[in-house]
C-alpha cells in the first residue's frame, strides 16, 4: 500500500526538483489518491504501533527510491537511450547496496 504513494511523491517532488506546474487534474488526482489510502488504512484499522517499524521505513524509502527514479529518468531520457539508463540506474543500484549491507 505504500507503493500507492509513488505518483503523489513523484508529484510533489517534481514541482519542488524540476519546477514542473501541477494542473487542476492532477491536484485532483493526488487528492483521491490519498482520500483512498486513508480510507484503506481506516477501514482495515491498522494502527502504525502494530506494524514492524523498520519495515515500514524500508517501505517509505522505496517509494521515495522510486520516485526519484521516477523524476531522474524523465530528465535524462533527453541525453540517453532506454538501455543506458536502465545500465546506470542498476549499477548504482548494485554499488549503494553492496555497501549498505557489507
Amino acid at each position: 500500500m505504500i507503493h500507492a504513494m509513488v505518483p503523489v511523491m513523484t508529484l510533489i517532488l517534481a514541482s519542488i526538483f524540476l519546477k514542473e506546474r501541477t494542473t487542476m487534474f492532477q491536484k485532483i488526482s493526488v487528492l483521491l489518491s490519498v482520500t483512498g489510502l486513508v480510507y484503506i488504512f481506516s477501514m482495515k484499522g491498522i494502527a502504525l504501533e502494530s506494524m514492524n517499524q523498520t519495515g515500514l521505513v524500508f517501505a517509505l524509502l522505496s517509494a521515495l527510491a522510486s520516485a526519484l527514479y521516477g523524476l531522474l529518468a524523465k530528465k535524462r531520457l533527453k541525453d540517453h537511450s532506454y538501455m543506458d539508463l536502465t545500465y546506470i540506474i542498476l549499477l548504482v543500484g548494485f554499488i549503494a547496496f553492496h555497501m549498505v549491507f557489507l
